[in-house]
């Protein structure tokens, strides 16, 4: 999941910058705050969840698929 907040424009051709801080965690569940600034001001935010995943059972269920 991701939530994202504009906040104001940036210029053509300018560089942004992100920073991201790892919120929380519950279980496999990892929580990130993203804040996105140019040269002038905080441009963005966001909220960010990501899963850990056992790699192998994921690359095994995308087999299964993909054999039919």
């Amino acid at each position: 999941m991701v939530t994202i907040r504009h906040l104001a424009p940036t210029p053509l051709g300018k560089k942004v910058r992100a920073e991201t801080e790892l919120t929380g965690i519950d279980r496999r569940k990892l929580t990130f705050k993203v804040k996105v600034f140019d040269d002038v001001e905080q441009v963005g935010e966001a909220e960010h969840e990501r899963f850990v995943i056992d790699l192998d059972r994921y690359i095994e269920r995308l087999r299964k698929k993909i054999s039919g």
